[in-house]
């Protein structure tokens, strides 16, 4: 179980696998990232996520995202 004071990160592959269920799930029309609590910030991880952000966009469904910074 993890500890209520720490943030629970979802792993890289878990979010690409996410985006890639959703685009070809015709109940979806778009998707929404909340990136306040992101924190797979390096080059490569960015990298792989856009790829997948592009494969679901290119079904003509817009990716929207939101963050702090």
């Amino acid at each position: 179980m993890p500890l209520p004071d720490r943030l629970q990160e979802d792993s890289l592959f878990d979010i690409f696998d996410a985006i890639l269920q959703a685009k070809d799930d015709r109940n979806n029309n778009d998707i929404m990232m909340d990136l306040k609590n992101f924190a797979c910030d390096d080059q490569p991880s960015m990298h792989h996520i856009s790829k997948a952000l592009k494969q679901f966009r290119d079904n003509a469904k817009p990716a929207y995202a939101v963050g702090e910074n």
